[in-house]
């Protein structure tokens, strides 16, 4: 697999699709046209080669009306999705908007899924406004800026998260924003160094 990087837009020539690849670009292929999204989570790392399992995909989309959510859930159900969230469209919009997670899948399965959530922070807001457009072939998934994904992976502090981390920075290195990097490990209070980011 080779990658590309261009600031705003990483191109992957020769990457095998998985079937998390493909479940991932089945699904962002609903929201696009109608709402932005970034995909953010343990998909990052794997995206790029990363060989860990995941069963869940986390996806962030901005925040919508009520109204704006109803025409979302009915593209996602005309598109084969389900929500495994009971409460219907009301009850599932009422928990997104007081900030949890619901759960997206296939008709007829649940594993994977999408644990979709709307923005509901500052560095949400900034993944969306600074997203990057991975480019495989002639599809495309946004993702969050490197620099923030190794600083909130770092914040997260688990064993997959670090070391999630520490395969974005070896992969990434020669590319990143230092500074950016930095700052995001200021603003999350979280150092790199014992990792050996930085």
């Amino acid at each position: 697999m080779e990658i590309t990087y261009r600031g705003d837009r990483l191109e992957l020539k020769g990457k095998a699709l998985n079937h998390m690849d493909r479940f991932v670009l089945s699904f962002v292929r609903l929201l696009e046209g109608y709402v932005d999204y970034v995909v953010v989570g343990g998909y990052v790392a794997v995206l790029f080669g990363r060989s860990r399992g995941t069963e869940d995909v986390d996806v962030i989309i901005r925040r919508l009306e009520h109204d704006e959510f109803l025409i979302l859930h009915d593209r996602l159900r005309r598109g084969g999705y389900y929500f495994l969230n009971p409460g219907g469209p009301d009850g599932l919009y009422r928990m997104l908007a007081e900030g949890l997670r619901v759960r997206v899948a296939l008709e007829g399965t649940v594993i994977p899924n999408v644990e979709l959530k709307f923005a509901s922070s500052e560095l949400d807001e900034y993944s969306l406004r600074h997203r990057v457009a991975v480019v495989l072939d002639d599809e495309h998934v946004y993702v969050p800026p490197i620099e923030l994904q190794i600083a909130y992976k770092l914040y997260l502090g688990g064993d997959k998260d670090v070391e999630d981390a520490v395969y974005l920075w070896e992969l990434f290195k020669e590319n990143l924003d230092a500074r950016l990097l930095r700052r995001f490990m200021d603003v999350l209070g979280v150092r790199g160094e014992p990792y050996g980011i930085g």
